[in-house]
């Protein structure tokens, strides 16, 4: 046999080999990439441990209050929001646009009503500054952040807000649950 046979003959098994090595290193380079699992939600609403949780890490409610005359004062309005871990760091924000009130606030954890602890204060009561406030939440669920005129009932004035919220974990913001409601929070919980 000659020389130009024998390399002829080895070309064809060189290249084969080459095209299995190649197959297979590329098989051992996808080896090496991170598995991301995806995020099953099981029967019983349980996500798995690899599960990133879902949300949103800012979110603003706004409204108005309008004087519920009688000396009701404006009301309060109120909204849900839920952490989706524990130990959340929140930080709210009020802004008045339109008006001259000074705002009140209330966070109440999970199953309190707001007539209850304000998580900002210690105790039953608004809160009335400084803003912006910043608050470690140590439950998971749902709370309720709630606000009003800090003034006495009979000189408030109707007012525009903004709430601004914050947190370093995802939360989900929802619905409004109060809307003109009667007032709950009192300075200092007077």
């Amino acid at each position: 046999m000659s020389q130009e046979t024998k390399r002829d003959n080895l070309d064809p098994v060189r290249r084969k080999l080459l095209r299995s090595s190649l197959a297979a290193g590329g098989f051992l380079a996808a080896g090496h990439l991170p598995y991301v699992k995806p995020a099953v939600k099981s029967f019983f609403g349980v996500r798995s441990a690899w599960a990133q949780p879902t949300g949103v890490t800012s979110a603003q409610f706004s409204g108005d209050l309008a004087d519920l005359g009688q000396g009701l004062g404006t009301g309060q309005d109120a909204w849900e929001l839920t952490t989706t871990q524990p130990n959340t760091t929140l930080t709210i924000d009020v802004t008045i646009t339109l008006g001259s009130a000074a705002p009140e606030i209330g966070l109440f954890a999970p199953g309190v009503a707001v007539t209850g602890v304000n998580l900002l204060t210690g105790i039953p009561g608004g809160y009335t500054g400084p803003y912006p406030v910043v608050i470690l939440v140590a439950a998971a669920g749902v709370h309720t952040l709630a606000i009003e005129d800090s003034n006495i009932d009979a000189l408030q004035v109707p007012f525009s807000y903004q709430l601004d919220v914050s947190a370093d974990m995802p939360f989900v913001p929802g619905p409004q649950v109060i809307s003109d409601g009667p007032e709950t929070l009192r300075p200092a919980g007077g």
